[in-house]
């Protein structure tokens, strides 16, 4: 397992510890924004959750002076629930909830509140939340990395320079996701239970279909990629991409004020 820096873990402190950072200069905060859901026969449906996690902590220890407050789960995973486990709230649950989790942190003295969606389901809903965001908190700068088109072309820096076929990759419980968790978590992935999924590329009308009838309409298993290419070394890659990208991305809007 990865190893994670529990020194900046709001829930692992004591409050005179957060006060202590806070006076010396910890002024920035990071969360994640995962989900509950199924992620085919070898991966746990924490796998969202687990990702917001271990990113934000390591977008956190690179910016330095910042916190990590919990991972937001479940998320916005309707179409997942054809498989048993998964959980789901609205999206318009998920907004309130951001608004109200951003309220809390600013009211904590934070002048910088970073928000991580980990699971794709949640980049639109955590964008939409933005404005209202920005209306509850006054005199704190929230940066949203909502950029789903951006994210996705890091990871496919990272598939070309790996000569893996996006086919290959997946977007859902494939090679990339199941290297993810390779190297993050080993012991969570089930090697015996990998089998390839649906293995094309998905087109725009596909992922639209994909949205309105769930994923089983494409994998019975909920695999959308091949797993039994993943590899623990490709997955420090991709978990490199995805936490450069995020911290690259703060230190632009950073310095856009």
């Amino acid at each position: 397992m990865i190893e994670l820096n529990h020194n900046i873990m709001l829930e692992h402190l004591t409050w005179p510890k957060i006060e202590e950072l806070q006076k010396s200069g910890f002024d920035k905060v990071v969360f994640g924004v995962g989900s509950i859901e199924q992620h085919g026969p070898h991966l746990p449906l924490v796998t969202d959750a687990w990702a917001g996690l271990v990113i934000a902590n390591r977008v956190a220890t690179k910016l330095g002076n910042t916190l990590q407050a919990p991972t937001i789960r479940p998320g916005c995973s309707e179409a997942h629930m054809e498989f048993p486990g998964s959980m789901t709230i609205s999206q318009e649950t998920l907004k309130h909830l951001l608004v109200d989790y951003c309220d809390s942190l600013a009211r904590q003295r934070f002048k910088t509140i970073i928000i991580v969606p980990s699971h794709g389901g949640n980049f639109k809903p955590t964008a939409d939340a933005m404005r209202d965001i920005n209306e509850r908190v006054k005199g704190v700068k929230v940066i949203a990395y909502t950029d789903l088109e951006r994210n996705l072309n890091a990871l496919k820096k990272a598939w070309g320079s790996l000569k893996v076929p996006e086919n290959v990759a997946g977007i859902h419980a494939g090679e990339t996701e199941t290297s993810f968790m390779l190297y993050t978590w080993p012991e969570m992935v089930l090697k015996k239970a990998m089998a390839p999924g649906f293995d094309k590329a998905l087109k725009a009308t596909d992922l639209e279909m994909l949205y309105a009838k769930g994923i089983k309409a494409f994998s019975h298993t909920g695999v959308l990629g091949n797993p039994t290419q993943a590899t623990k070394e490709k997955g420090e890659i991709y978990f490199n991409a995805y936490v450069d990208d995020v911290v690259a991305f703060v230190r632009e809007h950073t310095l856009s004020t």
